[in-house]
């Protein structure tokens, strides 16, 4: 097994950002995640959080997340609450690093 890449050892290309949704799910704190097509490219079948890349109009890395999550999952921002951010993780290339964004969905 390779070692895994620090973000310190390799300048991200780009930034990116995730949302790890929390939810109540008959009345127990579940969290929410998706599973990607086996139709799709890359990455297919894996369970995922909503989340992609950074746009330019995107005033913050929250932001990304949250606008990501209303047009994957159409969850609207209004109905998330932001607990926090955690730091940048790199993905396996280390070209992008992502930022997991930890939220309550009241959905």
């Amino acid at each position: 097994m390779k070692p895994f890449r620090l973000l310190k050892d390799v300048e991200p290309e780009k930034k990116a950002a995730v949302l790890v949704p929390l939810c109540l799910v008959d009345g127990n704190l579940s969290l929410l995640y998706t599973v990607r097509s086996a139709n799709l490219r890359t990455n297919r079948g894996e369970v995922s959080f909503p989340g992609g890349m950074q746009d330019s109009t995107d005033s913050s890395l929250v932001e990304t997340a949250l606008r990501e999550t209303e047009e994957e999952l159409g969850i609207k921002s209004s109905s998330i609450d932001i607990w926090s951010a955690a730091n940048f993780v790199p993905t396996y290339s280390g070209k992008v690093a992502v930022m997991p964004v930890l939220g309550y969905a009241a959905v």
